[in-house]
């Protein structure tokens, strides 16, 4: 059995920049302009990941209605990251931050993950 490529990037070093397979992960907060990417460098540290296995695959979920960690900015990092697109999927959610506890959007959500953890 193939071994899992798949998983969630909890910390990164504020400096890292990654040379990738065909292109360069920077720090999108460097350039100052502000925005989702300025606490965490999410850019960099999934680069880390798909520069360290390239089967890593990335699925992003988000409640809808979230004011924490809104679609927008994870679909901004999915168009401006640098990352194999057939490797990153998005997924939004009727519900908010815990869009879980809204039963139609656990069943799917639960779908979603059995689905992205299944081997190919």
């Amino acid at each position: 059995m193939d071994s899992f490529n798949c998983g969630i990037i909890a910390s990164a070093s504020p400096s890292s920049t990654v040379t990738g397979r065909s292109a360069t992960v920077t720090r999108l907060a460097a350039s100052g302009a502000g925005g989702p990417f300025n606490d965490y460098d999410y850019p960099a540290m999934i680069g880390e990941a798909f520069a360290a296995n390239p089967k890593f695959r990335l699925m992003v979920g988000t409640g809808i209605y979230d004011l924490t960690t809104t679609v927008g900015p994870a679909r901004y990092l999915a168009a401006q990251g640098y990352f194999p697109k057939d490797q990153v999927s998005q997924k939004t959610y009727e519900g908010g931050h815990m869009a879980y506890t809204n039963e139609p959007a656990l069943k799917a959500f639960t779908s979603d993950v059995r689905a992205f953890v299944t081997p190919r």
